[in-house]
């Protein structure tokens, strides 16, 4: 039987690009400067109105709302008007919260008076929200009540909480010899958390100091914050942090590296060093990855995905089961996905055979297809190296192959960003940064035939935007899901032109609307085109009668305007910014700001004008003939949680 090798080499993380790339330029706080002046600085308070990765939203007590730009803790770079490097702001979030806001998995540290066999003697009133990697302990502090009770500093995890308390995993002793403390709390007792990093910070919290730098793009970056979390919150929540709430949630597992043994799930089969907190949190990416993408594609490979996930090659006692390509990848920082079905595979690289024809099922780019699909994932322990090259090993046993280079790596950098319930943009912010202040990359330079994998972060993150606009807008998700599954299969296909070009210039409107206003948040499905409603002139004793939602993005009505030309018209009904916002009608928020004021713009030969201002009642003219369009006034990546529908009618003004 001929034997086949397919490779797939990811890009590095994103992230660990982004590194390589700051390590080159040492000192790099001040690469801003190089490029962009600072225009002043400011100092405000307010409320938190929105987070995402990267970004803050304020509405500050003068009624005015801002959105910031921070680096995180934990986040490695930001990129200011292209320009990337480090500008870590200093952090400082504190709260008191109540005891039952304590969740399964959270560190915790406490003080309390317990029986020398480490019962728990009378209720505390407060414990504390540890951050970072404290150890477990259990410390006898001093001795009371006639050495029959001592006093114990406890660090424990949150198993889950009592009627009475909390139970904690603690390390064995003679104190707690099964490993676990069961701590009895005050009914009033609180929660008091310090830490120096946004992961817990939601709408609502109060800003009590903000400063920092305004640039000359524009952009204000906070240099200090410091934050009051609200007590009126129903949980802890960590804000587009899905990783977190996993290690939350298997906090109480070892997270020690350990020998290579082999750990299941239903459809993945990992051979890994990684520790059991490590594995049970990579399974679980990877189990709803797999739902994700089944859920997709309406099939899924027959057998489980077999994976090397590597921490230390120390740690495999000279296991001889992953190859030389693999383990280069892996030295890299990198992973690789190996397609074939025995011994003896012969290596091909992107698009063409082994004898060195280019592939005929497409001309979009590499195609290779597998007799006998079956892939294996070599990655180094990444998450998002393992997800990404998953996709890959998914789609070969799937379908026998994984598409030209621009659909099988934007398709696999779409599956590691894919989260439960969750269809919102969430990248990391400095991809988000380059696509949005960089010149685009038309959709003919994206799926251009002589792509390679693993050419670079940028080239992948314009296959991400490209696959995610397609997969995320019912307008052309159809025709790009079959024009996917058919280049994997390897039936007959024409290209994507043939698939699009029909409505090739709908298509390219909308992809360029995309990049423009898209950022962490961005619903895709929510701001996709009408082209359906087909609009008309006003006679002179019209009135038409249009709907618009705030949690839509443009939206047609079905007056075809005249450049030049006045309407007059009025605006009923109220809408709401958030879940818990108030309610405010087409003039906007009533504190002067106009946030969720009533805006128009005029759609013409597949170019939109510039917005301009209704509100509730009055006159515009038309600035240029076309379609008139309408939304609320509020931030792209915010009207999700959006609510409520105004009804507008328009009529010709009378002439005076």
């Amino acid at each position: 039987m001929k034997n086949s090798l397919r490779c797939f080499a990811s890009t590095r993380r994103v992230i660990l690009a982004v590194l390589v790339v700051l390590f080159l330029i040492a000192f790099s706080d001040s690469i801003f400067a190089l490029q962009l002046k600072s225009t002043g600085r400011f100092n405000r308070k307010g409320v938190v109105t929105a987070i995402s990765a990267g970004q803050i939203s304020v509405r500050h007590y003068d009624g005015e709302t801002n959105v910031y730009k921070i680096q995180d803790k934990d986040e490695s770079a930001m990129a200011i008007g292209g320009a990337i490097g480090r500008n870590p702001a200093e952090i400082m979030v504190k709260g008191s919260l109540s005891r039952d806001l304590a969740q399964s998995g959270m560190l915790v540290r406490l003080e309390a008076k317990m029986t020398r066999a480490g019962k728990s003697v009378k209720p505390i009133k407060t414990f504390f929200a540890v951050q970072g990697d404290e150890d477990l302990r259990v410390d006898a502090m001093e001795s009371l009540e006639d050495n029959t009770e001592l006093m114990f500093t406890v660090v424990g995890r949150v198993i889950r909480s009592t009627g009475s308390g909390l139970l904690l995993q603690v390390p064995k002793s003679r104190f707690a010899r099964n490993g676990r403390m069961e701590i009895k709390v005050d009914a009033e007792g609180t929660m008091e958390i310090e830490m120096d990093s946004l992961n817990r910070v939601i709408p609502g919290d109060t800003v009590d100091s903000m400063s920092g730098v305004t640039y000359s793009n524009g952009d204000n970056v906070i240099k200090t914050i410091e934050i009051t979390m609200s007590a009126a919150r129903k949980k802890i929540e960590t804000v587009d942090s899905w990783h977190d709430q996993l290690v939350q949630k298997y906090g109480y597992l070892s997270d020690e590296c350990v020998a290579c043994r082999l750990v299941k799930s239903q459809h993945f089969h990992v051979y890994t060093d990684i520790s059991e907190l490590q594995a049970k949190v990579l399974l679980a990416k990877l189990e709803t990855m797999h739902s994700l993408i089944k859920r997709y594609f309406g099939t899924q490979p027959k057998a489980a995905i077999e994976c090397y996930v590597v921490q230390d090659f120390a740690n495999w006692n000279g296991d001889t089961s992953i190859t030389a390509t693999a383990r280069t990848a892996i030295e890299n920082q990198s992973g690789v996905t190996i397609s074939g079905s025995g011994p003896g595979m012969m290596s091909v690289q992107s698009g063409v055979d082994g004898i060195g024809n280019r592939s005929r099922s497409s001309t979009l780019g590499s195609v290779y297809r597998s007799t006998t699909p079956r892939a294996t994932v070599y990655s180094c322990d990444n998450h998002d190296i393992v997800q990404h090259e998953a996709v890959h090993a998914f789609c070969m046993m799937a379908f026998g192959a994984t598409g030209p280079t621009w659909y099988s790596e934007g398709m696999a950098e779409m599956g590691k960003y894919w989260r439960p319930k969750d269809v919102s943009v969430n990248i990391d912010p400095v991809v988000i940064d380059y696509l949005t202040s960089t010149p685009s990359k038309s959709m003919v330079e994206i799926v251009n035939e002589e792509q390679i994998t693993g050419d670079s972060w940028q080239a992948y993150a314009w296959r991400w935007a490209l696959c995610h606009m397609l997969a995320n807008n019912s307008n052309y998700a159809s025709r790009f899901k079959k024009l996917g599954i058919s280049m994997m299969k390897g039936q007959t296909v024409d290209s994507f032109y043939d698939a699009f070009g029909e409505v090739e210039n709908e298509l390219a409107f909308e992809y360029d609307q995309f990049l423009k206003n898209m950022s962490n948040g961005y619903r895709v499905g929510l701001c996709k085109w009408d082209w359906k409603t087909r609009p008309s002139k006003l006679s002179s004793k019209a009135t038409s009668k249009n709907g618009v939602m705030a949690r839509k993005g443009w939206q047609a009505t079905k007056i075809q305007v005249v450049e030049g030309q006045s309407y007059d018209f009025a605006a009923k009904g109220t809408w709401q910014l958030s879940e818990e916002g108030d309610s405010v009608s087409a003039d906007g928020a009533e504190d002067g700001s106009g946030h969720g004021r009533l805006i128009g713009a005029i759609f013409n030969a597949y170019e939109l004008s510039e917005p301009f201002d209704l509100g509730k009642k009055g006159r515009f003219v038309a600035p240029t003939d076309g379609q008139l369009y309408l939304r609320t006034d509020d931030r792209w990546n915010e009207i999700a949680d959006n609510s409520g529908q105004l009804t507008v009618y328009f009529r010709l003004s009378k002439k005076k």
